[in-house]
C-alpha cells in the first residue's frame, strides 16, 4: 500500500488422504481401544487468510500493529471419537467413556478468527501485546447441536516484554 502499511492476501485448498493407522491399526492397551475405520473419506479444505499490517521506525523506535482474519473450510475431516456399536454401525458419541475409539468423518468443520498484535521496540526494550479470537464450528457432533449454526469462540490474550541490560548483555523477560 506504502512504506508503512503492508496489505496481504492469500486463498488455498488441501486436501488429505487418511493414513494407515486411521484406516486399518487397532491398538488395545488397558486403558483404552482404537480401531481403524476403513469407510473414512479424504478431508477436502479451503482457507482464506487477510491481513493488514502497520510498520514505522522513527529515531530508534520502531511501532507494529497487525489486524489479520482467517476462515477454513473443512469438509470430512478426520477425527478421533469415542464410539458405541449400534445396529448400523459404530457413531461417534462425546457424552459417554466407552474407552473404545475410532476415528470418523465430520461432515462440516468450520474456524473462523482474528488477531491482533502490536509491538513496540528501541535498543533496550521490546514489547509484544496480543489478541487472538478462534470460533469452532461444527454441528455434526452431537444431534443436539445439529441445528445449532453457531460458533464457539475462544479468546486468547499474551503479553511479552524484555529489556536488555546492555553493559552484561543479559536480556530479562515478562511472559
Amino acid at each position: 500500500m506504502n512504506d508503512n502499511w503492508t496489505f496481504r492476501g492469500s486463498y488455498g485448498k488441501g486436501f488429505r488422504a487418511p493414513d494407515i493407522k486411521e484406516l486399518f491399526i487397532n491398538f488395545i492397551d488397558v486403558n483404552h481401544i482404537i480401531v481403524g475405520n476403513e469407510n473414512l473419506q479424504a478431508e477436502n479444505s479451503e482457507n482464506i487468510q487477510l491481513g493488514l499490517t502497520y510498520y514505522r521506525y522513527h529515531e530508534g523506535q520502531e511501532v507494529t500493529f497487525g489486524l489479520k482474519t482467517f476462515y477454513n473450510a473443512i469438509r470430512d475431516k478426520i477425527e478421533l471419537f469415542e464410539y458405541l456399536d449400534t445396529p448400523n454401525g459404530p457413531i461417534p458419541v462425546t457424552d459417554t467413556v466407552t474407552n473404545t475409539y475410532s476415528y470418523f468423518n465430520i461432515d462440516r468443520f468450520r474456524t473462523a478468527g482474528l488477531s491482533l498484535r502490536f509491538g513496540y521496540d528501541t535498543e533496550n526494550w521490546r514489547i509484544r501485546l496480543g489478541y487472538n479470537l478462534t470460533g469452532q464450528f461444527n454441528p455434526g457432533l452431537n444431534d443436539n447441536f445439529k441445528n445449532d449454526n453457531r460458533y464457539a469462540f475462544n479468546n486468547e490474550i499474551s503479553v511479552d516484554a524484555r529489556y536488555r541490560i546492555p553493559w552484561i548483555d543479559v536480556d530479562l523477560n515478562a511472559l
